[in-house]
């Protein structure tokens, strides 16, 4: 019993031991593998930061590139070596996106830079409009044309355009996308003509706007009426000395001609109105090659005094058959610029006039002097005066240097009939006469002063005239001083 009991003592010392040793063991291995799971959970969070550093940082800077793209930086790139494996396909596709989205927006502002200059530089006003029917685009001949003030793009139509026809035919081309013209007639001064057509812009299949073109055609209105104008005028003038002299041919054809008085009265009738005619196409001939856009003027230094000199000399003979009296007040040291020719032409052409208009033991003043200024040309009187400056390209092709030493101003001055001022304006124009019977009485064909006109405004310079009814009148232009 006892040696049982020892026995049983024993086991347990050993079990005691065995169990303490197990104990021990296992804490050292608890120890051990918390210290593991620790160390590994350490190594695997720094292994995670480190990939997620990394990833992040791509992101980043893919990111960045994609912002640097919307904002229209196409330089920024990310080097493929520069990303982990992972983001490299996509570095390399991003980079090449890159490249083609670059290329395709430098032609799109190429393209753009094309048609802004196109549209800066065509002569007929642009308006595009949106599907709303607000302005998208206008280009500036248009906007110079109508006085509308950039920028265009978003405003309402009816601060475009005035005119109601046009408006309501952009809005049903907008409904209804066919194409449409119109003509046009701005009021005001001075009035404007055009020619609009009016047609969809189409995307796809539906009508995205509409496009105006605005074609300018007032010096076409300008150039038809003058055309007809000029018709009727030669027309006139043409069928009444060819009534004169018909009638006259038909007279002696009659039996007139066994009349010796009669015969000599109709002759001389034929041949004043023959020389009338002759001097008509003359005239005409004159108008024509001075308005020719092949005209050149050859501009070069002459005295005027010897240009004076020669236009008297074709009115000499008139002038003293009505004992007028004519004057040149002119220094033979003077010299100006211009076309010798013409400037004598224009001389004959005013010393004609006033000498047709002077009355009888009149007189004729011809007279140079240096002046500077608008002001200098009416005097210091109260004379009413027109100037009639050349317009902006009425130039014709000029030869030689322009230089000048300031101006001069040659003016013929007569004691005639005068004119009233309001018909001043218009002494200018072709076949304008004051008084037509008294002017066809005087063998003038109302196309002297038109010639005068064309001839200074071909040299870029001005004509004018003053008068003062019953007291006489006054005809000048001016030319540069050299």
């Amino acid at each position: 019993m006892r040696l049982h009991w020892r026995l049983m003592l024993l086991c347990a010392a050993v079990i005691a031991i065995v169990m303490a040793a197990v104990y021990l063991y296992a804490n050292r291995t608890i120890h051990e593998i918390l210290l593991a799971s620790v160390l590994g959970l350490a190594l695997a969070l720094l292994l995670s930061y480190s990939i997620s550093h990394s990833v992040t940082r791509a992101i980043r800077r893919l990111t960045g590139v994609v912002n640097s793209l919307g904002a229209g930086d196409f330089d920024d790139r990310v080097p493929s070596d520069a990303l982990p494996r992972e983001f490299k396909d996509l570095a390399r596709a991003l980079d090449s996106a890159r490249q083609r989205v670059g290329e395709r927006i430098a032609d799109i502002v190429g393209e753009k830079s094309r048609l802004e200059t196109v549209l800066a530089d065509i002569t007929v006003g642009i308006l595009v409009t949106g599907r709303d029917g607000r302005v998208l685009l206008t280009n500036q001949t248009f906007e110079e044309l109508f006085g509308v003030t950039p920028p265009t793009q978003g405003r309402p139509l009816v601060e475009m355009i005035r005119d109601v026809q046009i408006q309501e035919a952009i809005e049903r081309t907008l409904r209804t996308g066919e194409a449409r013209t119109h003509a046009m007639t701005t009021s005001g001064m001075p009035e404007r003509h055009f020619d609009v057509q009016v047609g969809s812009v189409p995307r796809e299949g539906a009508g995205m706007g509409v496009v105006a073109v605005f074609y300018d055609t007032t010096e076409l209105h300008r150039l038809e009426r003058a055309r007809k104008d000029f018709v009727a005028n030669v027309s006139h003038e043409i069928r009444t000395p060819l009534t004169a002299i018909k009638g006259c041919a038909d007279t002696l054809a009659e039996g007139a001609l066994d009349d010796r008085a009669a015969a000599d009265r109709f002759v001389q009738t034929i041949l004043a109105h023959s020389d009338r005619l002759q001097l008509l196409l003359e005239d005409l001939l004159d108008l024509s090659r001075l308005q020719s856009d092949s005209l050149t003027i050859e501009l070069q230094a002459f005295a005027i005094r010897r240009a004076v000199d020669r236009a008297y000399d074709s009115v000499r003979q008139q002038a003293a058959d009505k004992d007028i009296e004519v004057l040149v007040d002119v220094q033979d040291e003077l010299s100006v610029r211009g076309d010798a020719k013409l400037i004598e032409q224009a001389v004959v052409n005013l010393l004609d006039n006033a000498v047709k208009y002077t009355p009888r033991g009149g007189s004729v003043r011809v007279a140079a002097r240096r002046m500077g200024t608008n002001e200098e040309l009416a005097g210091s009187d109260n004379t009413p005066l027109f100037v009639l400056a050349p317009e902006a390209g009425n130039q014709d092709s000029v030869t030689g240097p322009v230089e000048s030493g300031g101006s001069a101003a040659l003016e013929v001055v007569d004691n005639g009939i005068g004119i009233p001022s309001d018909s001043l304006p218009r002494v200018f124009e072709r076949f304008y006469r004051v008084d037509r019977g008294r002017s066809r009485s005087l063998g003038g064909t109302g196309l002297g002063l038109s010639i005068v006109r064309h001839i200074v405004e071909s040299h870029g310079e001005r004509v004018y005239a003053k008068s003062i009814l019953g007291a006489g009148s006054t005809f000048g232009f001016t030319l540069p001083i050299v």
